[in-house]
């Protein structure tokens, strides 16, 4: 399943090691409960948590968390992210909720991830090369 797939080439790719800031109960349950850092030229931009939907028809990959560790990195890895869904024809899906200490309000995170073409309201998408 290139989604499966997808998401282990991302995290090889920008970083893989695990934030234990956040941890998540998902079912199915994961093999890994805490995102992983996002990290670019050396630089530690924040974290991600990125979910296999095996239930969902055509399976899917859900943006479960993301967190920047400085303001402006959010940008940089949901940029990153969205230029390797281009690149492995991959659709990502998310629910924009923002997280505590967020400087962003619901309305102002729906329309970031719109800036970034994800399409929607309460669960969002954003299908490749958009």
């Amino acid at each position: 399943m290139k989604e499966i797939e997808f998401i282990k080439e991302f995290k090889n790719t920008y970083g893989g090691f695990i934030d234990k800031s956040k941890s998540f109960d998902i079912y199915p349950a994961p093999k890994e409960s805490n995102p992983f850092r996002v990290i670019n030229n050396g630089v530690e931009l924040g974290c991600l948590y990125l979910h296999f939907d095996r239930d969902m028809e055509p399976p899917i990959v859900w943006v479960m968390y993301l967190k920047s560790y400085e303001v402006g990195n959010g940008s940089q890895i949901l940029k990153l992210l969205c230029d390797f869904a281009d690149n492995k024809e991959v659709t990502l899906y998310l629910e924009p909720s923002p997280d505590k200490g967020s400087r962003l309000n619901c309305p102002e995170l729906v329309a970031w991830y719109r800036r970034h073409a994800f399409i929607g309201e309460a669960t969002m998408e954003r299908k490749p090369n958009a």
